[in-house]
């Protein structure tokens, strides 16, 4: 997926407001290990359990954690989601694999993250909505068209491991197999272009694309192997 440090002031979907990112974890760097506390990890699944309408990542991902253990990892098609926690100062942005992070491989989030999980409204709830539109106004939107502002989530989906498509898949067989892919210069069009601002990634100079904080390098990395 992509490796934002805990509690960076930095939001991968491209939010605007006071974010704080948890979860984003990849096999390169170290983070925090505990053992797991049962009421967080059944209260964290259920919050997993109803993410924001139409807000997640782009393009299928693999937890590179399970690949450097061997393991078949949970299935990349279930990995595109992300949850949003809020607390009385910011919003914690996370990918919906947080769960499978804390129950496969021992991640220990943040205190206050752990805090707000506990202690935020019901998921689902006007209570929830409200405590999130609150410092992210934006998400209004996510709601159009009478679509609703929660979704439903298969919890299963995001922690079973997949022998299809569990594993980092061999992209040039893919290439092969499946219809032309979409250029380089027609994906960019998709996201309405390039914004003048930088990639958020750290030592990336590349320009963002236009409805995100990150280039198109980085949202697509699948695309460039």
């Amino acid at each position: 997926m992509t490796y934002i440090p805990d509690l960076a002031e930095l939001s991968y979907s491209g939010l605007k407001g006071p974010i704080r990112a948890v979860g984003w974890l990849e096999s390169e760097h170290a983070y925090s290990r505990a053992s797991i506390d049962p009421d967080f990890y059944r209260r964290l699944m259920t919050l997993i359990s109803r993410p924001i309408w139409g807000l997640g990542c782009l393009g299928l991902h693999w937890c590179s954690l399970c690949a450097v253990e061997g393991r078949i990892g949970p299935d990349g098609r279930s990995s595109q989601n992300i949850v949003l926690i809020p607390a009385s100062n910011c919003v914690y942005e996370a990918p919906i694999w947080i769960g499978h992070y804390v129950m496969g491989h021992s991640y220990s989030p943040p205190d206050e993250f752990c805090l707000a999980v506990m202690s935020c409204p019901e998921p689902g709830s006007d209570e929830m909505r409200r405590a999130l539109l609150e410092h992210l106004p934006q998400l209004a939107d996510y709601a159009l068209d009478g679509l609703p502002f929660f979704g439903e989530w298969d919890v299963q989906a995001t922690l079973d491991p997949s022998p299809e498509h569990g594993s980092e898949p061999n992209w040039e067989k893919l290439k092969l197999e499946s219809e032309p892919s979409p250029t380089r210069e027609q994906l960019v069009q998709e996201h309405g272009g390039l914004s003048e601002a930088i990639c958020v990634w750290a030592g990336c100079d590349n320009r963002a694309l236009a409805n995100m904080a990150i280039c198109f390098e980085h949202a697509y990395p699948e695309w460039a192997k």
